[in-house]
């Protein structure tokens, strides 16, 4: 018995310093984060840049850091590091007008003028629906679908009214794919925010190729901030498309995923 308290209390002074480490560290970068909001503000965008990098190369992901630092890089003209973080910003918060509306002026400036190819309507309808809610969003969904489902299955096995039951039972089968559509979507949209099949072109101009290698014929050229879409990596070259259809190899040192 004694050891087992001895090991109790080893356990839960453990997890309260692991938990006061956690949030001594939050806070850490937290206070970073506003010490970069405070230097933007004073038009220090230098200084606001080494503070908000400090805390996304510490592995967190927020929506308006990725904005403000986006931001910061387009105040010292550093075209192709604004739009990726604004890129980046705009996967996890897709509605937001203030993003996609600074993505849309940073874009402005470069050369390339390269046409979308239309959508499909099916796969731009389950995009739509999918961005409606955030991962946390569609998995709190999710749980109260299947606790309404577990309530409503309660309700069918316990009434005696022939049609109560009915009625609970088709609205039980509703919320159950209320669950399962969720869960779905919640997956879709964590696959999205972590795949890194798209990129940015970090370097002045890009000469695309026909084959992976130097030596290839050039098909087309690309300038610093395009976005384009990853389809394959082969020995640090990946096979890049444009939203024009135009497809090509490319350097993978010249091109920054997310």
């Amino acid at each position: 018995m004694k050891k087992q308290l001895v090991l109790l209390l080893f356990l839960t002074i453990f997890f309260t310093q692991h938990s006061a480490a956690a949030e001594s560290e939050h806070k850490y970068y937290y206070d970073l984060a506003i010490q970069g909001n405070e230097q933007y503000t004073a038009g220090n965008y230098d200084s606001a840049i080494t503070l908000y990098s400090q805390v996304v190369n510490a592995n967190i992901s927020s929506a308006n850091l990725f904005y403000n630092l986006g931001n910061s890089y387009f105040k010292v003209n550093e075209l192709a590091p604004s739009i990726y973080y604004l890129e980046k910003a705009q996967k996890l918060a897709p509605f937001d007008k203030d993003i996609s509306f600074n993505l849309e002026m940073a874009k402005d400036q470069i050369p390339d003028r390269i046409k979308d190819v239309p959508t499909p309507i099916l796969a731009k309808s389950w995009s739509f629906i999918r961005n409606l809610l955030t991962i946390d969003g569609w998995g709190i969904f999710g749980t109260i679908s299947f606790c309404i489902f577990i309530l409503l299955i309660g309700f069918y096995l316990l009434s005696t009214n022939v049609s109560l039951k009915k009625l609970s039972f088709f609205l039980s089968m509703g919320f159950l794919l209320a669950t399962i559509l969720s869960l779905t979507l919640g997956f879709s949209a964590l696959n999205y925010v972590k795949s890194k099949n798209q990129a940015i072109v970090f370097t002045g101009s890009l000469s695309v190729k026909s084959e992976p290698k130097q030596s290839s014929s050039d098909l087309f050229i690309v300038h610093e901030g395009t976005s384009v879409n990853v389809l394959e990596e082969l020995n640090n070259w990946v096979r890049i498309s444009l939203p024009d259809g135009n497809e090509g190899w490319a350097p993978l040192e010249d091109l920054k995923r997310y």
